[in-house]
């Protein structure tokens, strides 16, 4: 179960001195820059534990760490070092009405706020009006992609990037379906940082057509 949640979460993404950034690492860091950052633990290839995300995916132990995840990513690009993070959580259980969800979401969002400053929020009903947008069918339309609660944060007019030369976070919520769950439904988390290098990662890839 915890495996294929961690799938399905992170298949949403993935379509000089150094400074410490989110989870105590910072953009541009090699893999042994990583290890010593991760009280020695080497990052692993995602691939050795069945996850097929790509060459440059790791998975990694950050010494910095948020009790709402309990599993951490980063892609390290050969030339640009590091140039994301991925957080994941495992699931949630909810009722209908998806409480749980929703106050683990806004606490997230808040603490990352004290640091980056307020999101552009998104926790809206999308679907078919008079479907799925009831109160009790909350976690029902989370699940179905019905609705949306998510978190951006992006540079304030006139600046390049947020502290720790990140270019962008986004936080989000997802329902998968969970029999342990009194409503049959469960909630998660992921989480996403992107550094100001991972243009040029875009840029080098798009160059190979």
């Amino acid at each position: 179960m915890k495996r294929f949640l961690i799938c399905g979460l992170l298949s949403v993404f993935f379509l000089s001195g150094l400074c410490a950034g989110p989870f105590g690492l910072s953009m541009g860091m090699n893999l042994d820059e990583i290890r010593d950052a991760c009280g020695g633990v080497r990052p692993q290839k995602a691939a050795e534990f069945d996850f097929d995300f790509g060459d440059d995916v790791y998975v990694i132990s950050p010494e910095k760490t948020h009790s709402a995840f309990d599993v951490y990513f980063a892609r390290v690009n050969e030339n640009a070092g590091l140039y994301r993070i991925i957080a994941g959580a495992d699931a949630i259980p909810d009722t209908d009405y998806g409480e749980n969800v929703k106050n683990r979401f806004y606490s997230v969002a808040e603490s990352i706020s004290k640091t980056y400053g307020k999101p552009e929020l998104t926790d809206a009903y999308r679907g078919e009006r008079g479907l799925f947008d009831g109160a009790s069918d909350w976690m029902t339309a989370l699940t179905r992609g019905d609705r949306v609660l998510e978190a951006l944060w992006l540079a304030e007019s006139g600046q390049d990037l947020l502290p720790g030369d990140v270019a962008g976070i986004w936080l989000k919520a997802i329902g998968i379906y969970s029999g342990s769950s009194t409503s049959g439904y469960a909630g998660a988390l992921v989480l996403r940082y992107d550094f100001a290098n991972g243009a040029a990662v875009a840029e080098q890839e798009e160059n190979v057509f």
